[in-house]
């Protein structure tokens, strides 16, 4: 053997290590991106069914909502500031849910 084929050889196995460290390093990205996906989605449909139950434990709650909804010229001052309030958190929420199924956050 001359060392022309011992430096070839070397290279080769040199280089087939590289390649399998980039495969490798492909799959972990991959496998942690699929975990933030998985724990963003979790995390928003966490998020909404908090804001589920906040409006589902209050009649009054309720009541306002389902007013706004159909006829927001009947609500009070105060009852048009709750509603308010209470949907901002719905529209951030559906926002947040719409990046996370696009993969731009976390």
């Amino acid at each position: 053997m001359n060392w022309e084929m011992i430096g070839a050889i070397a290279e080769s196995v040199g280089a087939l290590g590289v390649i399998a460290s980039l495969v490798y390093l492909a799959s972990q990205i991959r496998d942690g991106t699929r975990a933030t996906r998985r724990t963003n989605a979790h995390d928003v449909n966490e998020s909404f069914r908090a804001w589920w139950a906040q409006l589902s434990e209050s009649e009054e709650t309720a009541s306002i909502w389902q007013r706004g909804l159909t006829d927001p010229k009947a609500l009070t001052s105060v009852e048009h500031i709750r509603f308010s309030c209470h949907m901002l958190p719905l529209v951030t929420l559906w926002e947040e849910a719409f990046f996370a199924a696009d993969g731009a956050i976390g």
